[in-house]
């Protein structure tokens, strides 16, 4: 490589060094000791107040990101209340991801840390839309028809084990924020409940997100089989904290051929 272009790369990789370390300085709303030096390497024609352009558009396009991210929490915050949080935000978590799909990803614990009367809600709705974000980018992987399930013999069912895809999600719902995301998206909500809600969330055959709320004999065995990755014995075990040992049987066909056939199962073992 000629000397000449050798020496403007490593010009550049300073001046980029400089300018983002200046941007992630100012974006915690410190001063920035690579101010100057930043001035030094710009040409004579740049205006001071340049960087500060360059500084306030950083922070504004990762406020724009989070607000992209979270429609529904933007509407109910609204927009002075979403800013506050998210310059907040902004400011204490620089960015150190490639992609800024996965910058917000602290912003729900961000949330719940702040003490506001809408904080623990807002955390729970931002969450939400968070897991619906990843079970939609998540991996794409075959979904086993439940004419496998119908044909596996009979001493295998005690030991069965199920793999999901992996866009199937559970969440767990503390401020019925679930109830108040419907809501907003025009669809009736769940009725007011001061209890731990858990739901289910995966994306379907046609890539659209879908979510239905558990019940807590289904909870209990879809964390089982689908989280925990327990044998159909071991979860119909768990199940006699919840049902009597007549039903067990039963529910359990139950909840597995509705797994099937909303295409929840990757695989059998």
């Amino acid at each position: 490589m000629p000397a000449r272009i050798e020496s403007s790369l490593v010009g550049l990789e300073h001046l980029q060094h400089h300018m983002m370390a200046f941007l992630l300085d100012t974006a915690q709303g410190t001063s920035s000791s690579h101010e100057a030096e930043l001035q030094r390497l710009l040409t004579a024609d740049s205006p001071p107040e340049g960087l500060q352009i360059y500084s306030h558009a950083y922070g504004t396009r990762l406020v724009e990101v989070l607000r992209n991210d979270h429609e529904k929490l933007y509407s109910w915050l609204g927009s002075e209340l979403f800013e506050s949080f998210a310059r907040s935000y902004v400011a204490s978590h620089p960015s150190t991801v490639r992609s800024l799909r996965h910058y917000g990803a602290g912003f729900p614990s961000f949330l719940a840390e702040l003490e506001h009367p809408k904080a623990e809600r807002a955390a729970q709705l931002c969450l939400f839309e968070r897991t619906l974000m990843d079970a939609y980018d998540s991996a794409s992987a075959p979904r086993l028809a439940a004419d496998r399930l119908t044909a596996l013999a009979p001493e295998r069912w005690p030991v069965l084990k199920l793999r999901c895809h992996p866009s199937v999600r559970v969440f767990t719902d503390t401020a019925t924020a679930v109830s108040l995301w419907q809501e907003m998206n025009g669809a009736p909500g769940s009725p007011p409940s001061s209890e731990v809600q858990h739901w289910l969330l995966w994306r379907d055959h046609s890539r659209v997100c879908q979510f239905r709320h558990l019940q807590a004999a289904e909870y209990v065995a879809f964390t089982a089989m689908g989280t925990s990755h327990l044998t159909l014995a071991d979860t119909a075990e768990r199940l006699l904290e919840t049902l009597s040992a007549e039903q067990i049987a039963a529910q359990l066909q139950q909840f597995l051929g509705q797994w099937f056939v909303d295409g929840l199962v990757s695989d059998i073992n």
